[in-house]
């Protein structure tokens, strides 16, 4: 399964999933995607070259602007029953879980996306122990 996370490095070119193959279609066809809008945007003035050295700044820049709008499609079709479940450190109450309906559409999006794919790795595997 895939996180909003997950969804932000392909998107930035930062996923470290390779498929069973060793390649990563999904990472070639955005590389060439990406290219082509790069291309036609910093022909339009050199401080976008300037402010956006090469495709990978690029691609960064346009999911920090879009990352929302990424969200909202992700759960625009979320019935109104849908529930979303989010486990809270509290030391008063373990395990305490809270749930909302429509799976966080109304929510900014979460902000685990900065945190580098390894290390959200490493607590969704301690999780499942």
């Amino acid at each position: 399964a895939r996180s909003f996370a997950d969804i932000g490095d392909i998107i930035r070119g930062t996923d470290t999933y390779k498929g069973p193959n060793g390649a990563n279609g999904v990472e070639t066809k955005l590389k060439s995607v990406f290219q082509l809008i790069y291309t036609n945007f910093i022909s339009s003035s050199d401080m976008v070259v300037r402010k956006y050295p090469n495709i990978q700044s690029f691609r960064s820049a346009w999911w920090d602007a879009n990352r929302e709008y990424v969200w909202k499609a992700m759960t625009c079709d979320a019935p109104e029953d849908a529930m979303l479940f989010r486990k809270l450190e509290n030391e008063e109450i373990p395990n305490l879980i809270l749930s909302q309906h429509k799976c966080g559409y109304n929510d900014h999006p979460p902000v685990d996306d900065y945190i580098p794919q390894r290390l959200r790795w490493f607590e969704e595997w301690a999780e499942d122990l």
